[in-house]
């Protein structure tokens, strides 16, 4: 089954399931590797700074790229793809170009 590969910048959306900011972005990329002229996004990229729970003021965090292919690398990391995750936070935009799972 092919996957969207996750691209960042801010050019895919990412479902963090917080009470505060529900939705971030993709953010740390490839700076040598792009997709669509959007880096690609890699295992212990990024995503956006957010607000989380528990009480407001929500204090803000990031959360590194934690599942991805096991099969397509980046220069040495691998690959995200659309329903990989930061923690629990869940990629659900990506870019057009496909990989198939391994």
């Amino acid at each position: 089954m092919p996957f969207p590969i996750a691209i960042g910048d801010g050019a895919g959306t990412v479902a963090t399931y917080h009470g505060c900011d529900t939705v971030t972005t993709t953010d740390k990329c490839s700076g040598t590797v792009f997709i669509e002229g959007t880096g690609v996004v890699r295992a212990g990229d990024t995503n956006t700074p957010h607000t989380v729970p528990p009480d407001p003021p929500c204090p803000t965090h990031t959360v590194a790229l934690s599942t991805y292919s096991p099969t397509v690398f980046v220069e040495g990391r691998g690959v995200g793809r659309m329903g990989d995750k930061y923690g629990a936070e869940e990629i659900t935009g990506a870019g057009q170009i496909s990989v198939v799972a391994g």
